[in-house]
């Protein structure tokens, strides 16, 4: 994931190890000013969907921001049968 990135307020061993993970710079403080084309802000109590996290970088590349309304918790795929699926 080139030229993204994640900002976070303070030390997260579990968000240190993710973002290196998914092969992603990491930087903590209190300034949030962005270096990377694309970044998530991250404050320590929140829980990162890391499964997300592609797919939000790659809407990135055409929308200005992408927040998540809700935990995602239950997916279309876990929903209906095959047939309403497909």
């Amino acid at each position: 994931m080139n030229g993204c990135g994640i900002l976070t307020m303070g030390k997260s061993v579990k968000i240190s190890a993710s973002a290196r993970r998914l092969g992603l710079q990491l930087r903590q403080g209190q300034k949030w000013k962005s270096a990377w084309e694309r970044t998530l802000f991250v404050s320590g109590e929140y829980q990162v969907p890391w499964d997300l996290l592609p797919a939000g970088f790659h809407f990135l590349k055409r929308w200005d921001a992408a927040a998540p309304l809700w935990r995602y918790g239950v997916l279309a795929a876990d929903v209906g049968t095959k047939a309403e699926r497909q």
